[in-house]
């Protein structure tokens, strides 16, 4: 009658980062991350946004990234939206950038090389789809 709350098909709640909250670490998740806040340190997700006021410091990764805040570090993503409000200096890793009329890009943008970023894009060994960073690949703080 009712679907149980482990069941595949539930919809996850989006992990989200409010302004006013600050983290330093490693985040990883396996669904969507809002960050309005501040983070210091890398994100590794499925769905990446860094909202209007959201700063990150560090290495994000996610097949999916829109950025209307700040980032500065290294961006690796499938698919990457700057929009009109954004500012990155960071080098942007992407498979497609739409970089919106307004937003601020400082740094080198390029599309992946497999054998160097050692980045693995949805289905190419991972079961979930989430792109994988490995360690000896992160930005050093």
């Amino acid at each position: 009658m009712f679907k149980s709350a482990s069941s595949k098909s539930a919809a996850k709640a989006p992990t989200i980062l409010s302004e006013g909250v600050t983290v330093t670490g490693e985040i990883i998740s396996d669904g969507e991350v809002l960050i309005t806040g501040i983070v210091n340190g890398d994100i590794s997700a499925k769905s990446l946004t860094i909202g209007l006021g959201g700063s990150v410091d560090g290495t994000v990764t996610a097949e999916v990234i829109t950025v209307a805040g700040s980032l500065s570090g290294r961006l690796m993503g499938g698919a990457v939206t700057l929009t009109p409000t954004a500012k990155v200096t960071a080098e942007v890793i992407q498979d497609s950038l739409t970089i919106e009329p307004g937003a601020h890009l400082e740094g080198a943008s390029r599309r992946p090389e497999p054998a160097t970023d050692q980045l693995l894009l949805g289905g190419s060994g991972s079961d979930d789809g989430v792109l994988l960073l490995e360690k000896s690949q992160r930005r050093p703080r």
